[in-house]
C-alpha cells in the first residue's frame, strides 16, 4: 500500500484551495511587516520629544537670566577672595589626562563679603582671573550675578 501524504494544511485548506493558500501566506507576511516598519517606534518618538522640550526649557531659561542680569543695577561689596579655578570647557580629556591644547577654559572665582553671608561664585574672564589672588581684599562690583569688576585694596 503506497504512503499517503498528509496535507500540511488541514482546516486550512477549506476555507483556501492548497494552490492560493501557498501564494497567500507570503503575501500576508510581507504586508504585515511593511506596516510595522512603517510606523516609527513610540519610543523614539517620545525620546525626540523629550529632548525637544527640555532644550526649549533651557533656551527660555538662559533668556530669562541674561535679561534680568541685564535689568539689574550695578551692586558692590567689599569681599576676600577665598579660591579662584579654571577647568576645560567642555571636559574632553582623556583618561590619561593628558592636555588638548586647542580646548576653551572657564575661569570661576569665589567671593566671600566682608559684612558676612553666603559665598558668591561668579564666572570671569582670563584677564580678571589672572589678577586675582587668593586672600586678596577688594570690592567686587555685579549685576544680577554678571561679574563687572573686582578692584583690589591697597595692602596696608
Amino acid at each position: 500500500m503506497p504512503a499517503t501524504i498528509r496535507n500540511p494544511c488541514i482546516g486550512l485548506c477549506d476555507l483556501f484551495p492548497c494552490g492560493k493558500l501557498d501564494r497567500l501566506i507570503p503575501v500576508f507576511i510581507f504586508s504585515e511587516a511593511i506596516r510595522i516598519m512603517n510606523k516609527p517606534p513610540m519610543i523614539f518618538i517620545l525620546f525626540v520629544l523629550v529632548i525637544a522640550i527640555f532644550a526649549t526649557r533651557q533656551y527660555f531659561q538662559q533668556r530669562r537670566t541674561n535679561a534680568e542680569n541685564d535689568a539689574a543695577p550695578p551692586r558692590s561689596v567689599s569681599v576676600e577672595v577665598t579660591a579662584k579655578r579654571e577647568y576645560l570647557s567642555p571636559n574632553r580629556r582623556s583618561r590619561q589626562r593628558e592636555h588638548i591644547p586647542v580646548e576653551d577654559k572657564k575661569y570661576e572665582g569665589y567671593f566671600k563679603p566682608l559684612s558676612g553671608g553666603s559665598e558668591i561664585k561668579l564666572q570671569l574672564d582670563e584677564t580678571a582671573y589672572n589678577a586675582l589672588a587668593k586672600g586678596q581684599k577688594g570690592v567686587l562690583t555685579v549685576k544680577g550675578t554678571r561679574f563687572v569688576t573686582f578692584t583690589a585694596q591697597d595692602a596696608p
